[in-house]
């Protein structure tokens, strides 16, 4: 007896296609699926603490501010069907951050909670800024607190080593990323108020020089019509020139009249 294999049914090989087309296409979605960057940490997945993430808002935020650059972070629960590289960068493309195209010196870095992955991308303009092999060092220093599953730890460590290195690369402190926004913007209307109010002789001499001086260029014009005199004889001695060409002229007078004379006077005569 023979068994005869009939094929599936059409409509069901219609169907399992059609499923294979959805699940791969929306896997291939899934970064443009993300939601917009609402700050420099984007926790969609839920993983980071509060105190974590506020710092590290703080410290981005300060990042761009004093060296312009932007440094966002996002955590996903899934890459789907995409390695953490390619998720990456359609990620970094669609929110135009870290993107390669992109004219913002900018840095995206992306976690995957169910991959243990993660990977920075970042834009061409600024890749002059960087330390040399900062972002390698970063990957591995934040590899296996990731691959642990500690992500507010492996984001702080990978954050924390970006600024150290790039601090000592623009002459800048630790100190300085880590202030708080309002001390950040009350900085400088402190140290002025502080100069002003501590009664220190430089900034107090500084507005008060400047109306002492006002009085010495009030003085230009005085002294100028004190030299006006010497002007004035300066015309006299111009006047002395007609004298000046009388004698002239009387001296060639006298040398004529010399050269009439024998020789041995009128060496003699020159001489004189």
């Amino acid at each position: 007896m023979k068994l005869s294999i009939q094929p599936p049914p059409k409509r069901l090989l219609i169907f399992s296609c059609g499923v294979a087309l959805i699940l791969s296409f929306a896997a291939g979605l899934s970064a443009q699926q993300t939601p917009a960057p609402a700050g420099h940490v984007n926790d969609f997945a839920g993983v980071v603490d509060e105190q974590t993430k506020a710092q590290l808002e703080n410290i981005l935020e300060n990042l761009k501010v004093k060296t312009g650059i932007e440094f966002d972070v996002a955590t996903v629960a899934t890459t789907g069907a995409q390695d953490i590289f390619a998720f990456s960068r359609q990620l970094a493309k669609d929110w135009n951050i870290g993107s390669l195209a992109t004219r913002k010196k900018s840095l995206l870095l992306v976690i995957a909670v169910n991959e243990k992955t993660s990977f920075t991308q970042f834009s061409k303009s600024v890749q002059n800024d960087l330390p040399e092999g900062v972002l390698g060092d970063l990957g591995q220093r934040m590899r296996p607190l990731v691959e642990a599953g500690q992500f507010s730890g492996a984001l702080n460590a990978g954050v924390q080593y970006f600024v150290t290195a790039l601090a000592q690369k623009q002459g800048l402190t630790v100190a300085d990323f880590e202030k708080s926004p309002a001390m950040t913007a009350s900085q400088p209307v402190v140290d002025n108020s502080t100069n002003q109010s501590a009664g220190e002789t430089a900034p107090a001499v500084i507005p008060s020089s400047t109306p002492a001086s006002e009085p010495t260029r009030a003085e230009v014009p005085a002294a100028t019509t004190k030299l006006a005199a010497p002007r004035r004889v300066t015309g006299v001695a111009k006047s002395k020139k007609p004298d000046a060409s009388l004698d002239a002229a009387g001296e060639a007078e006298e040398v004529e009249l010399t050269l009439t004379k024998p020789v041995a006077e009128r060496v003699a005569l020159l001489k004189t």
